[in-house]
């Protein structure tokens, strides 16, 4: 296995196809987390208190339990793999950084700049007198806040992780080097202050970095190390689906006795044991009969480059409105048609945001391109085409 990750760059085919799978899939379980996580407001002389509601807030419960767990540290962990998978050295750590700098720092500065100018829209007095509760807050951008909420939090909270990715980035050669100085040790001590922070802190950049600093780390460690994460885990699937499983109903049902700020305390365990379940069924998927029957031998994400990108980046933007208009629509009542109504605006919400990236990318594709990171792979390709 080693010598195969050496002829490949550091990623096994198997790898490498979960991994694309992951990387499609994760920005729906990332935007299901925001639209699950509900918010109480009125539409058209209803009030919608969702505490109000069991069905639509097990849903909730169940979405915070079972894939909030997975999604983001997920990404962190494929990122910092891919980041070492080719090696590490000078030269490609600067252009690694010339890379990150149109697929990473251009997207989030261009999204918090769209994000400031559709909330301005919501104060609008045509839009305050349609929807006035999607108004409701405070509208402050004076000249330091608005560039504070570039930094913390984002003017798209969501972009968090954009901003930590940043940070590893920045930070990686001080990775690489206490990887191959204390190799897994230092995993296990970032685990231990992970989880201390876990169950001291409920929000706050502590917990951010401390979760971003291991996973990154943790994938790093994985192609320092010319380990192949898919083979490594597998191993370990029948003991992860168990205490996930088992952790997974005990934080259900505690969000519904003591809430779910305390089931936080059982997330330092579940979510390796969810790394796991999610890169072995990325694997099951990828090999299965039906995906070959669905799609074909093509990746979705080859088909769609940037799509998983725009989901992650964009579905904060019209979240609440997406829901406000489904409530408005279909007017709820029962505790059934309100979780529908829940699920409705989840699909409602992903097919919009494929709708407008289908027609950016043929009104405006140089824009398609910046919005999902992708500018300077075009620009790359053309350099090389051009050498040749």
């Amino acid at each position: 296995m080693k010598e195969e990750l050496q002829r490949t760059g550091g990623v096994s085919q198997e790898t490498s196809r979960s991994i694309a799978i992951m990387r499609f899939v994760l920005p729906f379980a990332v935007m299901a987390v925001h639209v699950f996580t509900l918010r109480n407001f009125h539409v058209k002389g209803i009030e919608y208190d969702f505490s109000q509601y069991p069905v639509a807030q097990g849903l909730e419960y169940f979405v915070k339990t079972f894939i909030s767990d997975f999604s983001v540290p997920c990404f962190f962990f494929i990122s910092g793999f891919l980041f070492f998978s080719s090696g590490f050295s000078g030269d490609i750590y600067k252009r690694k950084l010339r890379s990150r700098f149109w697929s990473l720092l251009v997207p989030y500065l261009l999204w918090n700049l769209l994000m400031v100018g559709y909330q301005a829209l919501h104060f609008t007095p045509l839009f305050t007198a349609i929807a006035p509760s999607l108004a409701n807050g405070h509208f402050d951008m004076t000249p330091g806040v608005f560039f504070l909420r570039f930094v913390n939090p984002p003017h798209i909270p969501p972009l968090w992780f954009i901003r930590e990715l940043m940070t590893m980035v920045l930070i990686s050669p001080v990775i690489f080097w206490l990887v191959n100085r204390f190799s897994w040790k230092v995993i296990a001590v970032m685990w231990c202050v992970w989880a201390v922070c876990m169950m001291v802190f409920t929000f706050g950049y502590i917990l951010t970095i401390t979760q971003s600093l291991l996973f990154f780390s943790a994938g790093s460690t994985f192609a320092i190390l010319r380990k192949d994460p898919v083979a490594e885990m597998r191993r370990h699937i029948r003991a992860a689906c168990i205490i996930f499983g088992t952790l997974g109903l005990a934080g259900f049902v505690m969000c519904f006795t003591t809430g779910w700020q305390s089931a936080v305390a059982l997330k330092p365990f579940s979510v390796p044991c969810a790394l796991v379940i999610a890169f072995t069924g990325a694997l099951i998927w990828g090999k299965s009969d039906l995906r070959q029957r669905l799609l074909g031998p093509h990746a979705l994400s080859d088909r769609f480059p940037g799509l998983s990108f725009m989901i992650f980046a964009s579905h904060w933007l019209i979240i609440y409105d997406m829901q406000f208009l489904v409530f408005a629509v279909v007017k709820p009542t029962s505790d059934i048609g309100v979780a529908s109504c829940v699920i409705l605006s989840y699909i409602c919400l992903g097919a919009s945001i494929m709708l407008c990236y289908r027609l950016l990318g043929r009104v405006w594709p140089a824009a398609q391109r910046l919005l999902t990171g992708r500018a300077g792979k075009k620009k790359k390709r053309a350099a090389t085409t051009t050498a040749a």
